[in-house]
């Protein structure tokens, strides 16, 4: 029999992947994380959507106006950061993270305000491929470097 204080532990296959799209609204106390596998597809989804688009950078933008669907108002993320944008470009992605504030002005009643928060960048690095990279995402993982910096806002 075996002792359950030694085989308390979580199994994940390598073939678990949960990506967050950019199409999805985010909202959490952390910033978002996620396994080589769900980043690599996370930015095979984002370059699939910038080869639709004939434009420089295709951005997704999520108001705040989108919590309504979860909540009565957006005041019950209080505290919380928002992903408000996600920028792809041929050079990488940006998604911009906001604090959700509450906002009080004498005569109006208090509203929710998002603040700046956090930019997070990924990206390939210059001696990189793109079209290499993006397609054999799983191999390039192992042998390119990936760029990623996350710069508080001001």
């Amino acid at each position: 029999m075996e002792d359950p204080a030694t085989t308390n532990h979580i199994h994940c296959k390598s073939t678990d992947n949960f990506p967050h799209y950019p199409e999805e609204f985010y909202v959490s106390s952390i910033l978002l994380t996620c396994t080589p596998k769900e980043l690599c597809s996370f930015q095979q989804h984002c370059w699939n959507l910038f080869l639709q688009q004939s434009q420089a950078t295709y951005t997704v933008e999520h108001n705040l106006h989108q919590a309504q669907q979860h909540s009565s108002s957006p005041l019950h993320f209080q505290g919380l950061l928002w992903k408000k944008t996600t920028t792809i470009a041929e050079d990488g992605i940006t998604e911009n993270y906001y604090w959700i504030q509450q906002h009080t002005c004498a005569n109006r009643a208090d509203h929710a305000i998002l603040e700046p928060g956090y930019t997070v960048y990924s990206g390939l690095q210059k001696c990189c491929n793109v079209w290499q990279f993006w397609i054999a995402c799983d191999v390039a993982l192992y042998s390119i470097g990936i760029t990623l910096s996350i710069v508080e806002m001001k």
